[in-house]
C-alpha cells in the first residue's frame, strides 16, 4: 500500500469512529519511526494522521518526534531490533501520551 491508500484507510476509521461515538476522546497516533528506509513514507504518512485528526476533532499523538533521531530512524537506544520498541522506547512514548490521557482522566 501506499501513503494515500494508508492515508484514506485511516480517514475512514476515524470517521467510523467519530460516527459511533461521536464524544468520546479520539486519539491518532503517529506511525512509529523505523530505519532511514522508511523515513520519507513515515513523514508523509504522519502529515496526512495529522490533518485527519485535526479533520474529526481528535487528538494527533506525535510520538514521531520523541522516539526518531535525526536521520529519521528509531534512536538505538528505544529500539531491541531497529522495529520493536524496547522498553526505554515504551517510556518514551508513554512520555508524549500521557499529558493527552491526563486532560481526559476526570
Amino acid at each position: 500500500m501506499n501513503v494515500p491508500e494508508i492515508a484514506a484507510h485511516m480517514d475512514t476509521l476515524v470517521r467510523r469512529i467519530r460516527e459511533l461515538a461521536p464524544s468520546a476522546a479520539l486519539f491518532v497516533n503517529s506511525v512509529l519511526p523505523r530505519s532511514t528506509h522508511f523515513r520519507d513514507r513515515i513523514v508523509q504518512l504522519n502529515k496526512e494522521y495529522q490533518r485527519i485528526a485535526a479533520g474529526y476533532d481528535a487528538v494527533y499523538v506525535d510520538a514521531w518526534s520523541a522516539l526518531a533521531g535525526e536521520d529519521g530512524a528509531i534512536r538505538s537506544e528505544f529500539t531491541t531490533d531497529g522495529l520493536h520498541l524496547s522498553i526505554e522506547g515504551y517510556n518514551a512514548w508513554v512520555a508524549v501520551l500521557r499529558p493527552h490521557l491526563v486532560r481526559f482522566a476526570s
